[in-house]
């Protein structure tokens, strides 16, 4: 197990236990392929339009 303690400037502090974890590629991240997305599009001259499809998916 990975414990995490977060402590604040005013001494707060969470704890987090991960009992498992997974490393994901970027892309295999859903930012990484939105942000792939609109990139493309723009280069291809995309319109806002065009833009908000993609968001809409």
């Amino acid at each position: 197990m990975i414990r995490l303690i977060i402590i604040t400037n005013s001494m707060n502090y969470s704890t987090l236990n991960f009992v498992s974890c997974a490393f994901i590629s970027k892309e295999g991240s859903g930012d990484y392929q939105t942000t792939t997305q609109i990139l493309n599009a723009i280069e291809n001259n995309a319109n806002a339009d065009d833009i908000f499809g993609i968001l809409e998916f």
